[in-house]
């Protein structure tokens, strides 16, 4: 297992999969690769606004990988940062499949977490898991 794909957005379950994937390349000697994916479906704004959000949603991907690669900085010659845009499940799916990923890790759920946490699989993770055809791990 040489490369593994970790899905990162800032929630309890991705910093869990973060784990659980480190915990794995370990054993397997593997490379991480760090996904965040920004939504960019932009509210109805003016120009000068839409263009000073998207900068923000950009903005905060960056902060979002550097913070999520300390935690691998024992292995860090072992980690890639990744930021794309679009659908984040397509995106997910398109990458791990257009790359040389091995296993795909993401959390059960992500920030948008509902109240029936627990009885369903998140809404992004549920397309990936349906949509991907690489080996994929969802951690709880």
């Amino acid at each position: 297992m040489k490369t593994i794909l970790v899905t990162i957005d800032g929630s309890d379950y991705s910093k869990r999969a973060m784990l659980k994937a480190k915990e794995i390349a370990r054993v397997f000697d593997s490379n991480i690769i760090l996904l965040n994916v920004r939504n960019t479906i932009i509210p109805y704004l003016a120009f000068e606004e839409t263009q000073k959000y998207y900068h923000m949603l950009k903005d905060n991907s960056e902060t979002l990988l550097q913070a999520a690669k300390k935690h691998f900085s024992d292995m860090e010659d072992k980690v890639e940062l990744v930021s794309l845009e679009g659908d984040i499940a397509t995106e997910i799916i398109d990458y791990s499949e257009n790359n040389d990923i091995d296993l795909v890790v993401m959390g059960s759920m992500g920030l948008s977490a509902g109240l029936i946490q627990g009885f369903l699989l998140g809404s992004i993770a549920n397309k990936v898991v349906h949509g991907i055809k690489k080996p994929i791990l969802i951690v709880k």
